[in-house]
């Protein structure tokens, strides 16, 4: 049902969950994050996931300070996930990567319609996931000039 790298949206018994399982430092980003409705990611499962749950990850951006990433690595009972879908499609992430202002997208942008549009034509299914896609469904900053999509 839940593949590695979907996306979940956790209700509140999902939340409770998540930061049960969450580090104390991450617990003030986590509450930013369930408040503007972000998804967290299928991760893969860990060897004792027991059954009905979801090894979920929630990748906060890099610090401004080191750029050091939080990832943030949970389970929750897939009861507690109120809406899930996969990947990011392409063409999407194309479509979004005009609206957004970041750099990095504005220089890929060309390039990712270009490719959404012959994976339209030759009925590909693309999907985006990793930074490109968490930049594009949460508006902060993941990308790099040195990111790689």
């Amino acid at each position: 049902m839940f593949a590695r790298h979907d996306l979940v949206w956790l209700g509140a018994e999902g939340w409770r969950q998540a930061l049960a399982g969450a580090p104390a430092e991450a617990h003030a980003a986590l509450a930013a994050w369930r408040q503007a409705d972000w998804p967290a990611v299928v991760r893969r499962a860990d060897a004792d996931l027991a059954p009905g749950e979801v090894a979920i990850g929630i990748p906060l951006p890099p610090r401004a300070e080191d750029g050091r990433k939080l990832r943030v690595a949970c389970r929750v009972a897939a009861a507690a996930i109120r809406r899930h879908q996969r990947p990011l499609p392409l063409a999407q992430a194309a479509e979004q990567s005009a609206v957004q202002s970041s750099e990095v997208l504005s220089g890929w942008r060309f390039a990712l319609s270009e490719l959404a549009q012959q994976a339209g034509a030759g009925r590909l299914d693309v999907r985006v996931y990793g930074s490109a896609a968490l930049q594009v469904l949460t508006g902060q900053r993941y990308l790099s000039a040195s990111s790689d999509i």
